[in-house]
């Protein structure tokens, strides 16, 4: 009897230890998309748009479903990637994520208060390819170009505002685009408008019998989108219309004669989510 007991005791032993280790192995989980992933029961996890990838893997973020315009970034080299493979999708080589992709990010140990913000400890990525839209890289598109046209506007910039109010993109992800562009031109990040900057003091020359409204330290670039579209874009050799169409306008100001812009521009999204060159229809403008 005595050595029945102990081989009882032994066993429950054994299992009680198996139904511990149980709680912390990792389990499948279907995702948006399709996607099985693998990430820990005890872990959080969001849904983001990558913005902007630096150098290989480094990720710049905008959680799309929060209310607030939360942006992050990530160093995905070493972080486990997956994904599944669907007709028409984007494809990822080699674990890397390009901008435009929505991806669920699994992690713990909470969230460190930095700007942008960063993740604990990311446990894995899932990559969603029926979300793909890099709508914020064509932007940054626009943007890049406004930069370079009539540059003697940027000289000594030290703050940069983007105002993407009038566009259909998120306020993370508006964070994220007017960070990303004011950072790779070693400025500080803003997002007002020309309103906001004339009553938080900004624009100089308002109360002046001879006005003439400038932006002494810093320039400022707005992008709008219109509600109908002007002028006609083809999408590229080969691709069918595409998702969508956006029209839309963008400037650069600095001062009442000193601003430039790009009227009725156009562009189309093909079908796997990237949006093609656009086209100016209406001309640019300058004063």
């Amino acid at each position: 009897m005595k050595q029945g007991s102990s081989w009882f005791l032994a066993a429950a032993l054994l299992c009680t230890l198996l139904a511990g280790c149980s709680e912390k192995m990792p389990h499948l989980s279907a995702t948006e998309g399709g996607v099985d992933a693998i990430s820990p029961e005890e872990d959080t996890v969001m849904r983001c748009r990558v913005v902007a990838v630096d150098g290989e893997n480094q990720l710049l973020l905008a959680d799309v479903d929060g209310d607030h315009p939360d942006i992050y970034t990530l160093d995905a080299s070493s972080v486990p990637l997956y994904r599944k493979e669907t007709e028409g999708g984007t494809l990822l080589a080699d674990g890397q994520l390009s901008a435009g992709a929505m991806i669920r990010v699994a992690f713990s140990g909470g969230i460190m208060e930095t700007y942008p913000a960063q993740f604990g400890e990311v446990t894995g990525i899932t990559f969603l390819p029926d979300e793909f839209d890099d709508r914020c890289g064509l932007y940054l598109r626009v943007l890049g170009d406004l930069w370079e046209k009539d540059e003697g506007l940027n000289h000594t910039a030290e703050y940069i505002s983007v105002d993407l109010t009038a566009t259909s993109l998120t306020p993370a992800e508006r964070s994220a685009v007017a960070w990303s562009f004011a950072r790779s031109h070693q400025a500080q990040p803003m997002e007002l408008s020309y309103e906001q900057l004339c009553q938080e003091g900004y624009i100089s020359g308002l109360d002046e019998e001879d006005a003439f409204p400038a932006w002494e330290d810093g320039i400022l670039f707005t992008i709008a989108e219109n509600d109908d579209p002007e002028g006609e874009a083809e999408p590229p050799l080969g691709q069918n219309k595409g998702k969508d169409t956006v029209s839309f306008h963008a400037d650069k100001w600095r001062s009442a004669l000193g601003a430039y812009g790009l009227s009725q521009c156009v562009a189309v999204q093909n079908d796997d989510g990237l949006w093609g060159e656009y086209t100016v229809n209406g001309g640019a403008w300058i004063s």
